[in-house]
């Protein structure tokens, strides 16, 4: 097929509807905006009169009959040539440029790494000497005084204190403490005598006192057990506190049915009484009043006596939970203003208060992991907060429960899980701390006069969890 005017293959061959004949389209255009119509008949043309002529193959076009002599050939190569050396001249040229740039580009990312690695390493020499600044000079900056006498029940200030870092002592005692306490962990095994389900299932109540607080409702907000050898003797106490501010030591070994001792703690409802340690005859408790205080057990002739008290004001609204660190030299206290302080039990100061500008709804609960170096928090908006003791940094941030306030959170004993409880849901989220996941649910169902759950605890194996809800325990 050949255009009627010039007489060769088209390129784009279009057919005039006036004559019928085929033309190169760019000869026919030319000659409608020359003369205006169709070159074999005169008659009037328009482009909208052409049709296009499309062609199934896709073979190349061959060259015309006068390129297949060898001097157009040799002629049409040095051509082809040619063009192909002009753009390898330029991707070489493009090539060298992307090397330089990226050679900048990674000049710019060293230098930036070692200006971080600069700065990190002044703020770490800074934070040192801040810390051995205060360690040398904390017993002139007292922000409180000496315990009472053994007769009285004095109650000491202390003022708050805000800071960033801990003290290298603190931060050495914390990796001493998770470093043994890890070690021992690991190599423990379930004890032989564990109890079966079957026990469990069995336990019956063996105690009962309805004898204390003076409360129009004698309500025990806290318990907490103590057992250890002191003066040569083995005991057993159950501390107790209640919303009548007072708190109760009764005699574990004995059904609880004998008194120890007991004091006015405080003005208003204790919301958390929890035991020192091992071999420390005393106990810290938390309070609507906004205080958080230390006392000590003290042997008088042959009973023993709740007297002298260390005042912490660390918070400006409720105190709301308090716990030790496995350590027993310091610990952590929680209240509704959003702030978690470090309470220091021998000097009485208290070292680092902490507060995050994402968490305002206030902290219900806190408990330390087993080895110390991790913190946990519960709050009033159902989130669950993981902190790292040393550096006060917020780890990570749980938030599988659907509503109301975290009730209560318990680390296992192996370290890797964690559980929590929310007064708005009967149920008990467990957590693994690795994977940073909730892992399982364990759903309690509907239960009458019930909306939520009140505490969760593991037992010292890891095998079993205890949980308080509505007026049973499962």
């Amino acid at each position: 097929m050949f255009c009627a005017i010039s007489g060769e293959a088209p390129r784009e061959p279009v057919v005039s509807i006036k004559s019928g004949l085929l033309f190169e389209k760019s000869l026919i255009l030319k000659h409608i905006a020359d003369c205006g119509t169709d070159p074999e008949n005169n008659e009037p043309l328009t482009v909208d009169d052409l049709i296009s002529v499309k062609s199934a193959s896709k073979v190349i076009k061959p060259r015309p009959p006068v390129a297949t002599s060898i001097p157009t050939l040799l002629l049409t190569l040095q051509n082809e040539w040619d063009s192909v050396m002009l753009e390898t001249h330029q991707l070489k040229q493009h090539y060298h440029s992307t090397r330089l740039e990226l050679a900048n580009a990674l000049y710019e990312y060293d230098a930036a790494k070692r200006v971080i690695a600069r700065l990190i390493k002044e703020r770490d020499d800074a934070r040192s000497t801040l810390s051995q600044f205060k360690a040398s000079h904390g017993t002139s900056q007292s922000n409180g005084h000496a315990v009472a006498s053994d007769n009285t029940t004095a109650d000491v200030d202390m003022a708050p204190v805000t800071e960033s870092a801990l003290p290298e002592a603190m931060v050495q005692t914390i990796n001493k403490t998770s470093e043994e306490l890890s070690q021992t962990r690991r190599k423990r095994k379930a004890p032989e005598t564990l109890a079966t389900i079957e026990e469990i299932a069995s336990m019956t109540e063996i105690a009962e006192n309805t004898s204390i607080h003076t409360a129009k409702e004698p309500t025990s907000l806290s318990l907490d057990l103590f057992t250890a050898d002191i003066d040569g003797n083995s005991i057993s106490w159950a501390l107790l506190a209640g919303k009548d501010g007072s708190v109760y030591i009764l005699d574990a070994s004995n059904k609880c049915e004998s008194e120890i001792s007991h004091a006015k703690a405080h003005s208003k409802p204790v919301t958390c009484a929890v035991w020192r340690g091992a071999s420390k005859k005393s106990f810290i408790t938390t309070s609507f009043d906004h205080t958080v205080k230390l006392w000590n057990v003290d042997r008088v002739k042959n009973s023993y006596k709740i007297k002298s008290a260390i005042v912490f004001d660390a918070h400006k609204d409720r105190a709301t939970m308090v716990s030790v660190h496995p350590s027993g030299e310091f610990a952590i206290s929680v209240g509704m203003d959003s702030i978690w302080a470090i309470l220091d039990l021998d000097s009485g100061k208290i070292v680092a208060s902490v507060s995050h500008p994402e968490i305002t709804s206030g902290y219900t609960t806190v408990q330390f992991h087993p080895d110390g170096f991790l913190l946990g928090t519960g709050t009033n908006d159902s989130l669950i907060h993981l902190w790292d003791t040393k550096t006060l940094t917020k780890a990570h941030t749980f938030t599988g429960h659907l509503d109301g306030t975290i009730t209560s959170i318990a680390f296992s004993e192996n370290g890797y899980y964690l559980a929590s409880t929310s007064d708005k849901e009967t149920c008990v989220r467990f957590w693994d701390l690795r994977k940073l996941t909730n892992f399982y649910t364990l759903e309690l169902g509907p239960i009458e006069g019930v909306t939520g759950i009140a505490r969760v605890r593991f037992d010292h194996s890891g095998q079993y969890v205890g949980i308080c809800v509505g007026n049973e325990l499962r």
